[in-house]
């Protein structure tokens, strides 16, 4: 049974309000082990479009989950993968078994996990994508790590 701390937050000026930064470290147990997410790791929790917000915003019940997610697919596109997801899929099974483990509905986390695995195949991850900001993004997590 995964449990996690409490989440302890301060929200951003930067990205319409949406970012956010944790406060104190937090760290997701699972039975597999543990994701240890740093203090002053931003997150924008669930990248949910605006259109749907009244039925699942951006964060909620699922916020624990979000932020692991951000922090392991933040960790795997930097070619820094967390050991208990050496893969974006695994970084997607455990966004997954989190909301699960949160009591999230099986439709809304259904619909979530569906969009993370949609972007994760459409976009892809690592040197592909935004290299410079990558390198930014690797940079600060060493710093705060």
């Amino acid at each position: 049974m995964a449990t996690h701390n409490p989440l302890i937050i301060k929200q951003l000026q930067s990205n319409n309000w949406r970012d956010f930064q944790l406060v104190e470290p937090m760290t997701w147990h699972t039975d597999g082990g543990d994701i240890y997410v740093p203090a002053g790791f931003v997150t924008d929790f669930a990248s949910i479009p605006r259109a749907v917000w009244s039925w699942l915003p951006p964060y909620g019940r699922w916020s624990a989950a979000a932020v692991v997610h951000d922090y392991l697919t933040r960790l795997h596109a930097n070619d820094m993968a967390h050991p208990l997801a050496p893969t974006r899929a695994d970084c997607d099974r455990i966004f997954y078994d989190a909301l699960k483990e949160l009591r999230v509905s099986r439709l809304d986390r259904s619909v979530m996990w569906l969009a993370v695995r949609a972007a994760s195949l459409l976009f892809g991850w690592g040197g592909r994508r935004r290299v410079a900001a990558l390198e930014e993004e690797r940079r600060r997590i060493l710093d705060i790590a």
